[in-house]
């Protein structure tokens, strides 16, 4: 039987995912990134540090596939959602290259390019409009993974960027007729993506993630990073710790967030009309913050939130039960498209 294996490196650590032909969890790891960085900035001393790493990982959990589809950090890619006037596949294929090398701030032979045509978008316009999500990213960012993975003797199946994998692991979670809103808290940076049932809609990247957060707490109670990192976990937007200082610390990064997500549904009411119900789905370590799926539901006006847990419903330890919301975005990359 085949197995599916996505692994998505993050500035903080790595998640590995192994799946079977019918979305089954075989292994699945996390392991610590101690340069603390996007593979794009490491060192060469750096990337053979996270070779290492890589190659005890996945021995440790007796993953032996030699392929892998793996996530690039939003913050390194371009993403945009395209609309053209109804033409054919190849005329699409040049618009979408004229579009990117007007606004894309590499040279057009510097970039790698991928796109998807959303039908369900289409549809929804009302027109013969042909709506299209684009991805773009620097060939210099690939080839550094292709050369990390190379040295693993694993062949890079696909690089996709994380809003993609995570369109895929949570399309089951949006409602009928209805959006979601998926908010992936990562160490760096958050991503947050409408979607419906087929597709990305609208993404966002939120460069303030849990590392700026924990800095926030850190300088403004005279903590150190760990003992910060603790203060989140255990007190976060409780009202009534800490005199309310941390909500009074707290509330305005999440309070941008949910703007961006009234900003992403007013654009999407402006072009297709009324959304339906919504459902926002919170994921990545920085979803564990306590008190944050009731702060958002509130401020949306008693929206649905949800962790999303992908390992619900599975065959897992029940001590790894809690961590499933930490590896949606390998849950995506190792899900077949």
């Amino acid at each position: 039987m085949a197995r599916h294996l996505g692994i998505d490196i993050g500035a903080s650590s790595i998640k590995i995912l192994e799946l079977s032909d019918s979305a089954e969890i075989e292994a699945q790891t996390i392991l610590a990134n101690p340069v603390g960085k996007n593979v794009s900035l490491m060192t060469n001393p750096e990337k053979l540090q996270i070779v290492d790493i890589l190659k005890k990982g996945l021995v440790s959990v007796g993953i032996k596939s030699k392929k892998a589809v793996v996530s690039i950090p939003e913050s390194l890619v371009y993403t945009k959602v395209m609309k053209f006037p109804k033409m054919s596949t190849p005329e699409l294929a040049t618009a979408i290259k004229w579009e990117l090398d007007q606004n894309v701030p590499f040279p057009p032979n510097e970039i790698e390019m991928s796109w998807t045509l959303m039908e369900g978008l289409s549809k929804k316009s009302g027109t013969e409009d042909m709506v299209s999500y684009v991805v773009a990213v620097p060939s210099k960012i690939s080839e550094t993974y292709v050369e990390i993975f190379e040295q693993l003797e694993i062949e890079i199946e696909r690089l996709e960027n994380e809003s993609t994998a995570l369109q895929r692991t949570f399309s089951g979670f949006v409602p009928e007729n209805g959006l979601a809103m998926t908010v992936d808290f990562g160490y760096s940076g958050t991503n947050i993506i409408l979607m419906d049932k087929s597709s990305i809609i609208n993404s966002y990247y939120y460069s303030v993630g849990g590392m700026a957060m924990t800095k926030l707490i850190s300088e403004s109670f005279g903590l150190t990073a760990d003992q910060a990192e603790n203060y989140k976990r255990t007190y976060g937007l409780l009202p009534d710790q800490l005199d309310g200082k941390m909500v009074l610390l707290l509330k305005p990064v999440i309070n941008n967030l949910v703007l961006e997500f009234k900003k992403m549904l007013i654009a999407y009411r402006n072009d297709f009309g009324e959304s339906g119900s919504i459902r926002v789905i919170l994921s990545g370590g920085g979803a564990f913050l306590t008190q944050l799926p009731a702060h958002i539901s509130a401020a949306l006006e008693g929206a649905e939130v949800l962790m999303g847990n992908v390992f619900e419903g599975k065959m897992v330890d029940s001590t790894q039960m809690a961590y499933g919301p930490v590896y949606a975005v390998a849950h995506g990359l190792a899900l077949e498209p």
